[in-house]
Order: structure tokens, then sequence, then C-alpha cells
């Protein structure tokens, strides 16, 4: 009886031991493909984006335009509002940044950084002092899968820069898509957030400007959208600040066929294929610089026929998109000022039934007694106010589509 007790004893234990060995086995078996899972995409674990790797997509989403240098070895950005998304495993994210001017206090270029949940212009605040530098943009955080999104949030005009190297203590994994709903945002300094940060009397800097929190971007993220910037502060349609002989020589409309433009106000002549970014809509302001810088010092037949050059220009430029973007709505902005008034004219004449073009006042700097940025232009609550006004415009047209 004892020994049978002993047997039955044993083989329960034994049964046991063999049950806990599989149960390792499948605890064992159900991390490894937890893991994997990591890398569902197939694609190999990298820990380093340098050279050509930077222009793979399995790793890296770039935002906005970008020109990727064979010499070089490096991805330039030029616009405010570019930058690049990647999401990782790990705990740290650092990238090998070049620049030019950041020896300059008004002109270093600025960046925002969010992480995980945060959209800019939530994140972190980079400047830099000097370049090519190494810059940790996270570090320490808890090791599992995270998000980094990187903005430049001052203008081309003020600083070139370039990514060489984007690097994390664990590996790339695919980044996040970009949202369907796509905005390009075109125009001078009204939309480019020019010293929105500072207050009346002073200078526009880099410090003091960001375009993250100017309304062209906060419509953008009003519909978590995708975006595109084609701006500059000082350049208009036909003619501009930037034009030292204020001849119209170079303009938006010029820049909207190249990559970008440089911090010495003139083109990178790299052309850029407007059909790679098809925006849903288009969010100009432009025109004010035209009169300011030209125009308005006009009289007579000089005044009559600079006006007829910019509606002209006005209707081949929105005849441009529209057929580049035939399912676009381009949403034209104006202060109700006399450039406002040329424009209206112009694409109410193009598009008389405003099939696929609304062109409206948003407010004017200082308008309600809300404060004033540096260098006479829009503050943070003006910003806003516009903000909501194009969301609604957008929004009273996804209802008339809506009702279709």
């Amino acid at each position: 009886m004892i020994l049978r007790l002993k047997f039955w004893t044993g083989l329960f234990l034994l049964s046991l031991f063999v049950f806990s060995l599989v149960a390792c086995n499948q605890i064992s078996s159900q991390t490894t493909t937890s893991t994997d899972s990591l890398t569902s995409s197939s694609i190999p674990e990298v820990q380093v984006l340098s050279e050509d790797s930077l222009e793979n997509t399995d790793y890296v989403r770039w935002i906005g335009r970008t020109s990727y240098d064979d010499v070089t070895k490096k991805m330039n950005f030029y616009y405010t509002g570019t930058g690049f998304t990647v999401t990782f495993f790990g705990t740290s994210l650092s990238i090998s940044i070049d620049a030019s001017n950041t020896s300059s206090s008004s002109r270093r270029p600025y960046f925002t950084m969010s992480l995980d949940e945060q959209v800019a212009p939530e994140g972190t605040v980079f400047y830099l002092t000097k370049a090519p530098t190494d810059l940790t943009l996270v570090e320490g955080l808890e090791e599992g899968i995270h998000t980094v999104t990187f903005l430049k949030r001052s203008e081309p005009t003020d600083s070139e820069t370039a990514i060489t190297n984007i690097e994390t203590d664990g590996f790339f994994l695919s980044p996040t898509e970009a949202s369907n709903m796509k905005f390009l945002i075109i125009g001078g300094s009204g939309i480019s957030g020019h010293g929105n940060l500072g207050t009346a009397g002073q200078a526009r800097t880099t410090a003091n400007s960001d375009s993250l929190q100017a309304f062209g971007y906060l419509t953008a993220k009003a519909f978590d959208g995708d975006f595109q910037f084609v701006s500059a502060s000082g350049w208009g349609l036909v003619w501009g600040y930037n034009s030292s002989n204020r001849n119209g020589t170079v303009s938006i409309r010029d820049a909207f066929d190249k990559v970008g433009i440089g911090d010495n106000q003139e083109l990178i002549d790299i052309d850029y294929d407007p059909t790679l970014y098809v925006p849903d809509y288009i969010i100009v302001n432009i025109g004010g610089n035209d009169f300011d810088s030209y125009i308005s010092h006009l009289e007579g037949a000089d005044l009559i026929s600079a006006k007829a050059i910019f509606r002209a220009a006005v209707t081949e430029f929105c005849s441009t998109l529209h057929e580049l973007y035939p399912n676009a709505y381009i949403l034209w902005t104006h202060t109700g000022s006399q450039n406002g008034t040329e424009a209206s004219a112009a694409i109410g004449d193009l598009d008389p039934k405003h099939r696929y073009t609304r062109v409206f006042e948003i407010k004017q700097v200082g308008e309600d007694g809300d404060p004033v940025g540096a260098d006479g232009h829009a503050g943070l609550i003006t910003h806003q106010k516009n903000a909501d006004i194009c969301v609604a415009i957008i929004q009273e047209i996804i209802a008339s589509i809506e009702e279709k």
C-alpha cells in the first residue's frame, strides 16, 4: 500500500515537473513572439539611420519638402514646419544636425520635439548655437515603443538645416502614417508665425517666432491633418522685400516650383514635384508684401498696371493649383487690405460660384484690442482667432459635401 502511494506521489510530481517545463516554454515562446511583433513589418532591426538609409521610409517619415544630397549624405529641409517623425523601441533618441547662422542670436534655427502623445507646439524646444552638432532629443525613457516628431519652427531664410544621423539605443519601427487630411500652407510672414511670440516694439527673431503657433498650422492641427509649408517672411506673389531691386524676379510663386528657399533669400535650385503631396485644403495668405514693398508706392498708369499684374498672378496661381489638385479647396485669406480686394476680384472672375475657392477676411494685427507681436505682426491670440475662422470655413465645406 505504501509502495503504491509512493508510486502515485512520484508520478504526480513528475507530471507537475513536466507541466512546468511546458508552461515555461510556452511563456518563453510567447515572449519571443511579442518581441518579434515589434518588427512585424519583416524589416531588419536598425539602430542608426545615416547616409542612404535616411531616405528609407520603412523607418522614417519626412514631413514637408526635403532633398537628400548624395554627395554630403545629408537630408536637407528648408521651410518652416519641415522635419521628421520616427517610432522606435528603446529609451533614447539622438540626431546629428547641421545648420547655418547658428552664431546669430536673431537667426539661429529653432525646433520643437514632440514625444508620444504630444502634438506640436506641445513638446520641447531646441535651438542651435553651433553646427554641426549632436543633439539628444530624449533619454531615460521607460523601455518600450515611443514616437518622436521633430519640426523646424523657424523660417528658411533664417537658417538652412540638414540631418545626417538619427540614432536610438534600441531599434526603429515603422513610422506613424500621415493623416489622410492634408493641408498646403502658402504665404509670407503672416502665415509663418513672424514675431507671434513677441510683444509690440520688439524686433523679430527666431526666438520670438513660431510657425507651429501660426494660424495655418493651427488650422491643420484642428483636423489632426498633415501639412506642408511654402512660405517665407517678406516674400510676395510677384513682388516682395526679398528682391533687392523689387522687380519681382523671385517670388513665392517661383518658390512653389522648387524644394525650398535658402538663407540668402534665393531659391534652392532643385525642382519639386508638386504631385508628391496632394492637399485637400490650400490655405493662402499672400499679397501684403507685394503692395507694401512695391505697388502702394506707385501712381497713375504704373499703379493700374501693377494691380493688373497682381490680379493676373492670382488668376494664374489659383488656376495652376486647381489644375494640379482638382479636388482641393483654396482658402484665400486677407485682412480687408488692398491686396485682398484685388485677389477677391481676380478669383471672383475665375471661379464666380466658388466651386473650389473661398475668399474671406481674417483678423488684422491687434484687432479686438488683442496683443500685437514683434515687428508689428499678429500675436498668438490673433493667430488662434484666425485659425478658428479657417476651421469654420472648412467645416462649412465639409457639411456642404456631405449634403450632396
